[in-house]
């Protein structure tokens, strides 16, 4: 405040004065200088005004004149803010791990602090460019609080709880290895008000809140996910791949002598190529059996055979044709058999020469007591030939590859043939010999006669007779007519 230029000097005393309303003012306590104290007044909750008065006094103190300053002050009581934040889920549960944007409002203040508890530890930051969101990652339950600096100073704070969404089940249960086209479950352990998307080799198959899916259409080997969606809309994706086995060839087999004796073991049946898996199926084991048929209808397992190959001698006693194949199977997870396929078919003949006789020269069996006979196979083209006579007395053997032997004929008995084929088969067959009994005839008859006389000559024999006899009389060499009896 100044004095006039023509007034004499003296002390000019201050005051201070506010008013709400600029109308009303009120003096303000020990405010007498130039200045106005800072926190003289406290507590302003409105837009105040402020004035500085001036006065002089005359000698008896009496007030000579008041003015006030040339302008007043005005105080703008900033209005109260009330921060919010904000998540970039608009919800503030949140998924394990998730990372989430927080944003403040209101903007455009002086400063902003942002204070995460993840349940253990603290972090502040103070956010991005402009202060008004911060990025966290979360990771437990907590909080969030956000500090707010106006232009004018003023602080604000607020803080929001965080809650972390509750745990999603992600067990799996599936097979490993199946079947093409086998009955299949996939399942995950349940989790409250979830929802289950199923996906087996990248293709939707089940959407919804089954928490297990069974199928019939796995033919490959195929990778299945699945995803598990909570209420607050968390996610765990858990996989796993389901193998596929499945068989494409029985292979080939081979059997080197496919002809046998009667009797004999089966020879060794060798493979000559192995039972395959498709071109889309997963490794595996593949299993082997062998098989017997004599009709290619109905088959009998050799037991204890797994081999690719039969050894030699398994089967024994093959007395007529036999068939033999290899089986090959698969099995799933469960040990179950997915399929089982055959080799082609091996056979086993059994050589027959079909019926085996002898035939004699005379055509018959029935012999005079030292007659020399031919004897003759009826089965030409053999290996060998073992002949053997038995005449009652003694026995004789010759062999070679004849199919003929010649004989005297001494007594009863037998011939006996053996051949032996090229296959090394042996065939046998014997024919009884019989002899006629010796006739030993007697003749009675004069031995003096009259010329042109009768002579009676009449025969008996030595033996007794068996059968019926024939008789014919011979005389100088030419045989009597009529003479029978």
């Amino acid at each position: 405040a100044t004095l006039e230029s023509y007034s004499s000097a003296t002390s000019i005393t201050y005051f201070w004065e506010q008013s709400y309303d600029q109308a009303s003012w009120t003096t303000i306590p020990g405010e007498e200088g130039v200045n106005l104290s800072a926190a003289a007044v406290t507590n302003i909750v409105s837009t105040t005004y402020f004035r500085r008065g001036s006065y002089i006094v005359n000698e008896s103190n009496d007030t000579c004149e008041t003015l006030y300053s040339n302008n007043e002050i005005t105080l703008t009581v900033e209005d109260a803010l009330t921060p919010t934040i904000t998540s970039s889920t608009g919800s503030f549960i949140f998924c394990d791990d998730a990372s989430v944007i927080f944003r403040a409002n209101p903007t455009n203040q002086a400063t902003y602090t942002w204070t995460y508890y993840n349940g253990t530890s603290t972090t502040s930051s103070t956010g991005d460019s402009t202060g008004t969101a911060t990025t966290v990652t979360i990771v437990a339950n907590g909080w969030i609080q956000l500090d707010v600096v106006t232009s004018a100073g003023c602080s604000y704070s607020t803080t929001q709880s965080i809650t972390l969404a509750g745990a999603i089940n992600t067990a799996l249960t599936a097979p490993t290895t199946i079947c093409p086209s086998e009955s299949t479950t996939i399942s995950v352990v349940a989790t409250d008000q979830a929802t289950y998307t199923f996906y087996i080799g990248g293709a939707l198959t089940q959407d919804g809140s089954s928490n297990s899916l069974t199928t019939t259409g796995i033919t490959r080997t195929s990778s299945v996910v699945v995803v598990i969606t909570n209420a607050t809309g968390c996610s765990e994706t858990v996989s796993t791949t389901i193998n596929v086995v499945d068989l494409a060839d029985g292979g080939d087999i081979s059997i080197t002598n496919a002809t046998i004796c009667s009797g004999d073991s089966n020879p060794e049946i060798t493979s000559v190529s192995s039972a395959t898996l498709e071109s889309y199926s997963s490794a595996t084991s593949i299993t082997y059996f062998w098989e017997q048929s004599f009709d290619t209808v109905s088959w009998t397992t050799i037991a204890g055979q797994a081999s690719w190959t039969l050894p030699q001698g398994v089967v024994t006693g093959i007395s007529s044709r036999t068939y033999f194949r290899r089986g090959a199977y698969i099995v799933n997870q469960t040990n179950d058999t997915c399929e089982t396929i055959y080799s082609s078919n091996a056979n086993i003949t059994i050589e027959d020469l079909g019926v085996l006789s002898i035939i004699s020269s005379t055509g018959s069996f029935t012999f005079c007591e030292g007659d020399v006979i031919d004897f003759t196979a009826n089965k030409t083209g053999q290996a060998t030939y073992t002949w053997t006579y038995d005449n009652g007395v003694s026995i004789t053997t010759s062999e070679g590859s004849s199919t003929t032997t010649r004989v005297t004929i001494i007594g009863n008995g037998n011939i006996t043939l053996d051949i032996t084929t090229l296959t090394g088969c042996v065939f046998s067959f014997t024919q009884s010999i019989t002899v006629s009994n010796k006739i030993n005839p007697i003749i009675a008859a004069s031995t003096t006669i009259c010329d042109n006389g009768t002579l009676d000559i009449s025969t008996t024999l030595a033996s007794p007779a068996i059968g019926v006899y024939t008789y014919t009389f011979i005389k100088d060499g030419v045989a009597i007519p009529s003479a029978t009896d």
